[in-house]
């Protein structure tokens, strides 16, 4: 059954789609951006039972 197959979009998404060039800019990013946003500490967003 082909719906059970794990799909790669690799083969879906032409090779000049402007979607390849976004992906690497994000890829090349330093996650280290997003991480330094968030102060941290403070509480749990849910309960945690």
């Amino acid at each position: 059954d082909q719906l059970c197959l794990p799909m790669d979009l690799e083969e879906d998404i032409p090779s000049n789609h402007l979607v390849r060039v976004v992906n690497a800019a994000v890829n090349r990013l330093d996650d280290k951006i997003f991480a330094s946003a968030y102060p941290g500490g403070g509480r749990d967003s849910y309960h945690p039972k």
